[in-house]
């Protein structure tokens, strides 16, 4: 299991302070490889910019989803993802 550098430790405590200041992160995957976080203040916000993201690029999926500084499970996201307006 490969070691986690100073710099991804530093990384991820950030996006723990900024996933608790805001309600969602949402982590973006593009051809296997994490592309981008996106910060949403509203569950509304967050389905509406990945259902945006879903229609423009076919290539783009949700890694994970962090709520209020916790990680999501992969059967919660899925559950969220399910609510995507049509």
């Amino acid at each position: 299991m490969p070691r986690i550098t100073k710099k991804q430790r530093a990384e991820k405590r950030a996006l723990r302070r900024e996933s608790i200041k805001t309600s969602y992160i949402v982590s973006f995957v593009q051809y296997g490889e994490m592309v981008d976080h996106e910060f949403f203040s509203t569950k509304e916000e967050m389905l509406q910019q990945i259902a945006y993201y879903n229609d423009v690029f076919s290539t783009v999926g949700v890694m994970g989803i962090r709520y209020q500084g916790r990680t999501l499970s992969q059967a919660a996201v899925n559950e969220l993802l399910k609510q995507l307006p049509t």
